[in-house]
């Protein structure tokens, strides 16, 4: 299992007042350490909050044909916060978390399933050093970028349904699995 993995495992189960149920490894171990000292585990209300919910331009009511479909490491609904929880060797800048699409993402995925902006997203992110560390930064999103992300999704539709859409590799060096230009290398 992947440390980031391990790692996110490890914290979910903290949050769910539980020993986490996989062994990990010496490494994800020292970050999940790091975590729990500097995070209570009542923080996170609900772990992996997930959902489906339609793709609705929430200035003009103009729908896409598909759902956003995604999960949140945390949210706590008392106080309307989302919770990332990240991995890194290097430091996040604040540009970072304010321009994450991921975080917009999950912004549009808690307001279509409450009605309400989340008060905020605070990334947690554990620093792989020999020392681990712990970063927090906390960011926001308004209905303008809501809406922002709506033509982002409609901008990229289109342009894969015209084939002017350039598909990019994954970190590892390959396509998708589902994406039209993936080899299989079994």
């Amino acid at each position: 299992m992947a440390l980031g993995s391990e790692v996110h495992f490890a914290i979910a189960e903290y949050h769910c007042n539980r020993e986490p149920r996989h062994k990990i490894g010496k490494d994800a171990c020292k970050l999940f350490e790091t975590y729990t000292e500097a995070v209570r585990p009542s923080q996170i209300g609900e772990v992996e909050f997930r959902f489906k919910v339609p793709f609705e331009n929430l200035a003009t009511g103009e729908r896409l044909p598909f759902k956003l479909k995604g999960f949140v490491d945390g949210i706590d609904r008392k106080t309307g916060w989302l919770f990332e929880h990240k991995t890194s060797k290097s430091i996040w800048k604040m540009e970072d978390v304010d321009t994450n699409i991921q975080a917009t993402a999950y912004a549009y995925g808690y307001f279509m399933t409450y009605g309400e902006l989340p008060n905020g997203i605070r990334f947690q992110i554990l620093r792989k050093l020999v020392k681990p560390k712990i970063q927090f930064l906390e960011t926001y999103r308004t209905m303008e970028d809501l809406v922002w992300f709506w033509n982002w999704a409609r901008n990229l539709a289109d342009g894969m349904e015209q084939g002017e859409f350039d598909p990019k590799e994954t970190r590892f060096g390959y396509h998708h699995r589902l994406c039209s230009y993936y080899i299989d290398r079994g």
